[in-house]
């Protein structure tokens, strides 16, 4: 018998923009595949938790994530 532990959305994105900071809110979708609505949801929380932050311009900025 197998156990999956289920991974929340928000530790999901976490995870991808640690390697990949440079990710658009529509690739952090199509990666998780989950709509983009769901992505800017978990960023809110990520970013109200102080957990994530983006710097730089919307086109060509990048994300970093907080308190690793």
């Amino acid at each position: 018998m197998r156990v999956e532990m289920r991974v929340k959305t928000p530790d999901r994105v976490l995870s991808l923009l640690v390697n990949q900071p440079t990710l658009t809110l529509a690739e952090i979708a199509a990666h998780l595949g989950k709509s983009t609505s769901t992505i800017e949801r978990a960023v809110a929380k990520l970013k109200q938790q102080n957990k994530l932050a983006f710097y730089g311009p919307k086109k060509g900025g990048y994300w970093q994530v907080l308190g690793e």
